[in-house]
């Protein structure tokens, strides 16, 4: 979506849960994306949504996971929502954001160790109700264009229009670097997040949970064109990764209007 777009549909969902009181305390669990988000909540229900965020976290990250249960202990009939993904899916070093080895093997993994995490509240609070969010799009060459790594080089392939597309080292091929246009890489890395997303959904089963990678979709369709075109929408972002401020107001409502939906529920 535009800008435009992004603030049209958090003022449609402000309207639903202005004033409105949660029933359940919500604990939205997550990494860097929940830095910043606890200001957007509104004060009717402050008391009962928190965020608790880790900058890097990942479900690898055992006293991360180990906070989330030691709070689930204390509350009654919780809400869960676990809004992990980018940590999981890529890794970072050296300021430049790689593909993992072997990676939608490791997605497969990241899924198990999801629904044993899933398990584990059930087992300590039975009366939680546990969704996992999905991971958002982001951008490789955003990234890697916003820290300039060493990396990166340009080249000019077109000397009429004077175009310098980036080029990135994937390191994730095995005994040597590949050198590929950055926009390849990042449909590389759409292609695994629609993987994770669609696997997130059987692990949520009957539950259905805000399509927020969606809102990074921008659609385009010319008197010319005979097909609406897609493209995703990186300028949402401040670093090719998090979120501007506009589209965290949105999110942030979404998963509140999630919550609030459950709670009048009694899922």
């Amino acid at each position: 979506m535009s800008v435009r777009k992004i603030i049209k549909e958090r003022k449609k969902i402000y309207q639903r849960v202005r004033g409105a009181h949660l029933g359940r305390d919500t604990i939205l669990f997550t990494d860097s994306k929940g830095v910043g988000l606890k200001e957007y909540i509104p004060e009717s229900i402050g008391q009962k949504f928190k965020v608790l965020y880790k900058r890097g976290g990942s479900i690898d990250n055992t006293k991360h996971t180990k906070s989330l249960i030691d709070t689930v202990k204390d509350l009654d009939h919780p809400i869960i929502l676990i809004w992990l993904g980018t940590c999981e899916i890529t890794q970072k070093k050296n300021k430049t954001i790689q593909f993992r080895k072997s990676p939608y093997q490791n997605i497969e993994e990241t899924l198990t160790q999801y629904r044993d995490l899933k398990q584990q509240i059930i087992t300590t609070k039975p009366s939680a109700t546990v969704l996992f969010i999905e991971c958002p799009y982001y951008s490789c060459y955003s990234i890697t264009r916003a820290n300039k790594p060493k990396d990166s080089i340009n080249l000019i392939v077109n000397s009429k229009k004077k175009t310098y597309p980036s080029l990135l080292v994937n390191k994730a091929t095995k005994g040597h670097r590949k050198v590929q246009l950055a926009t390849n890489i990042d449909k590389e890395l759409s292609e695994q997040i629609d993987y994770f997303n669609d696997h997130l959904k059987l692990i949520n089963r009957l539950y259905s949970t805000p399509r927020i990678s969606q809102d990074f979709i921008l659609s385009n369709k010319t008197k010319r064109d005979t097909k609406v075109k897609y493209r995703k929408n990186f300028n949402l972002t401040s670093d090719g990764v998090h979120p501007i401020r506009a589209v965290n107001k949105l999110w942030m409502l979404k998963f509140i209007d999630l919550a609030l939906e459950l709670s009048e529920q009694g899922c």
